[in-house]
């Protein structure tokens, strides 16, 4: 295997994970994609475990084997020695990283205000007038901006993300490394050396703040297009959250228990590698 190292990118939508992996991606060690299917894949096949077939004639030896080459079968071809795999599934999961891949795992999970996200997530929905086919608008049919957020924070990938987020560092603190979006785009360097410290990996000091060359992702898949662009220029332009959202979601953000607890926690580790 020509793989050294695994470690793993997960944490909120619209907090920099695709910035961060295209910055990784300067250092000619690193390989950082997009999102992965490694733990939808796993996930599978622990699914398969209650099928009648597997249940009549258990093979537990088999399927551990099959699950654990399953990172290093996906990542045969990439030739650089330090691998960082990307989904925001991974922190709600930790416990089959450490069955089938790694017993230290790190991740390094992108955080950001919770009203941020939200004002982001609605900035591109209007940038793509929006869309009623997108990924968020699968189960119903959104009114306005509230019911928008109101959904993303309830069964969709925000609230979602915010509750594996808690979870999963509550029970596994210290293979967690907070990065906060604010710190990648206006203390890149000192973040990076945060991130290089946590994976025990020596400072690349070539990091530069443009990003020269990137991968692309095909966004129509999720039909709204610009998820995943990223700008040339390590910078934040994004508007401020209250010129974005309704006063609602403002009042739910600024009160709602969990999420209170979700920016306690981020607030309290910004700055600690655990």
């Amino acid at each position: 295997m020509s793989i050294k190292q695994i470690h793993f990118i997960s944490g909120l939508p619209r907090s920099g994970t695709t910035l961060l992996s295209n910055i990784l991606n300067q250092n000619n060690n690193f390989y950082s994609g997009p999102n992965s299917p490694v733990i939808n894949m796993i996930l599978t096949i622990e699914g398969f475990k209650n099928d009648d077939m597997y249940r009549a004639f258990p093979r537990s030896e088999s399927l551990q084997r099959i699950e654990s080459s399953i990172i290093h079968n996906f990542y045969f071809d990439d030739k650089q020695p330090v691998i960082f795999d990307k989904n925001r599934g991974w922190v709600g999961h930790i416990e089959y990283i450490k069955r089938y891949i790694t017993p230290n795992p790190k991740i390094i999970c992108t955080v950001r205000s919770v009203k941020d996200v939200l004002s982001s997530f609605i900035t591109l929905f209007q940038q793509n007038n929006y869309p009623k086919d997108s990924f968020i608008n699968k189960s119903k049919i959104h009114e306005n901006d509230s019911d928008i957020c109101m959904t993303l924070l309830t069964t969709g990938i925000v609230g979602v993300s915010i509750r594996q987020l808690i979870d999963g560092f509550n029970e596994y603190p210290n293979n967690i490394l907070f990065v906060h979006y604010d710190d990648i785009v206006e203390n890149t360097h000192e973040t990076l050396k945060r991130i290089y410290n946590f994976i025990g990996e020596e400072y690349y000091e070539n990091h530069k703040m443009e990003i020269e060359k990137q991968y692309i992702v095909n966004d129509d898949v999720y039909k709204l297009e610009g998820m995943h662009v990223v700008r040339n220029k390590i910078e934040k332009i994004s508007k401020k959250a209250e010129d974005v959202l309704p006063d609602d979601i403002i009042q739910l953000c600024n009160t709602h228990p969990v999420i209170k607890e979700f920016e306690q926690i981020i607030s309290s580790h910004r700055y600690t590698n655990i």
